[in-house]
């Protein structure tokens, strides 16, 4: 990852930098935490209110741990995953969460929100966490970061989890919702003419 001037094992966190994402919480977290020689790397564009989200990653205490990579091609964006030691995306709310199922395809290690739809997304294979709880944020990150065990474990799970998405199933079932909406005599009026 020397593009990127990442030199030692860090956690990774891929999406925009905004307040919903939860960072300021999973930066103030790791800071408490401080293990030595692990990073956290947030790579994202800085979409709104992030200013509270840089002033926690330039605390003092954050120099040097907490990179904001801003963009990242969608073609860096395996080889970061897999350089990864873990995913982590502290997210408060979302609408699907396509950086964890990116991670999990992988093979990286994933901690995420326990909020739907991640949680559903992910079943076992990922350490769900309280969004909202910064010890059990705190908590996940020792964990994985102490144990080759679990992130092994965690890799494993989450790469087969992926499996069960795709372009393909996702059109799929689009297409049976229409159908099933478009065949009903409840229909809009207008909407679809046979």
């Amino acid at each position: 990852m020397k593009r990127y001037g990442l030199k030692r094992p860090f956690l990774l966190f891929v999406g925009n930098i905004e307040p919903r994402k939860n960072l300021s919480r999973l930066i103030r977290a790791f800071r408490t935490l401080n293990p030595p020689g692990i990073d956290l790397v947030l790579a994202g564009r800085l979409a709104w209110l992030w200013k509270e989200i840089l002033h926690e990653a330039q605390h003092p205490q954050s120099i040097g741990k907490v990179h904001l990579l801003n963009y990242v091609k969608e073609d860096d964006l395996p080889a970061l995953y897999q350089a990864a030691l873990a995913f982590v995306y502290p997210s408060l709310m979302e609408g699907f969460g396509l950086p964890v199922l990116e991670a999990m395809a992988s093979g990286a290690p994933v901690v995420v929100s326990n909020l739907e739809p991640l949680a559903s997304m992910v079943g076992e294979a990922a350490r769900l966490v309280s969004p909202e709880d910064a010890d059990d944020w705190q908590s996940a990150l020792s964990e994985i970061i102490a144990s080759p065990d679990k992130r092994k474990m965690l890799a494993e799970a989450g790469k087969a989890r992926a499996t069960h998405y795709s372009w393909d199933l996702a059109a799929r079932e689009t297409r049976k919702c229409y159908e099933i909406a478009l065949s009903g005599p409840d229909r809009p009026i207008g909407f679809y003419r046979s």
